[in-house]
């Protein structure tokens, strides 16, 4: 089996130019980097993830936790992460909490003591909950023994120690209902995200502020709480069409 000397010898480079070829650690001109590549196809040589860790303390590679696979939103989500991070040299285990909060702490700590760069995570939490702040606090200063791994939430602002990819969700719950508006409807339903997670009372926030400013009054029967499944909406809307209070 070819080692890194095998390659720097068949390329006729030095052991640190291959290293910094294959680890992206300093620029190497493109002529060297297409022999280094040169002599690791034809060598077959493939890289110690393990090894390279050990010594670098860098894997490579990204955990990404979501609520669920089978979600609309997060397939999507995840190809482009997917995308980015080969851009980028990085590999990626993808993990599924079900919308629990205790799965999503087992992987959590999982992660906390794998050899992993950094989590992307689309958190269950909520920062108003009292039981689930200390959580977000060990998010915070998530690390090891090794190192420090930083957390990126997803469509959850938990704290501001955390770095988070958000949309401006109670603009865009107000943008639909304004739009609606626009085409004459008066009556509206609102098919609600999880209420106990920020998204979800961002954007009934919006609505409401949306039929306020209209001078159209609120009604809690035309509000129904989802989950995000494809499921949840039929539900919903079925359970909206029961109440019997008209919408459009």
């Amino acid at each position: 089996m070819a080692g890194i000397k095998d390659v720097a010898n068949w390329a006729g480079v030095s052991i640190a130019t291959v290293s910094n070829v294959i680890n992206h650690t300093k620029a190497v001109s493109p002529e060297l980097t297409a022999r280094v590549y040169a002599a690791i196809e034809a060598l077959d040589y493939a890289v110690n993830p393990v090894g390279r860790g050990l010594k670098s303390n860098r894997t490579r590679q990204i955990g990404v936790i979501v609520p669920s696979f089978s979600q609309v939103f997060f397939p999507a989500v995840l190809q482009g992460i997917h995308e980015s991070a080969m851009q980028h040299g990085y590999s990626v285990s993808v993990f599924e909490s079900n919308s629990n909060m205790d799965t999503e702490k087992e992987h959590i700590r999982f992660l906390q003591h794998s050899w992993i760069d950094g989590v992307i995570l689309a958190s269950y939490a909520n920062r108003e909950n009292i039981s689930d702040r200390e959580y977000i606090r060990t998010l915070a200063k998530m690390g090891n023994e090794k190192k420090a791994i930083p957390v990126v939430t997803l469509e959850n602002a938990l704290d501001p120690a955390l770095d988070a990819v958000i949309v401006d969700n109670c603009h865009a719950a107000e943008t639909a209902v304004s739009h609606l508006l626009s085409l004459g409807h008066k009556k509206i339903a609102h098919i609600a995200a999880p209420l106990r997670l920020q998204i979800g009372q961002l954007r009934l926030s919006g609505y409401k502020k949306c039929l306020r400013d209209a001078s159209i009054p609120f009604s809690n029967r035309l509000v129904c709480e989802g989950d995000y499944s494809p499921r949840s909406g039929y539900l919903c809307a079925k359970n909206l069409l029961k109440q019997g209070e008209a919408f459009t």
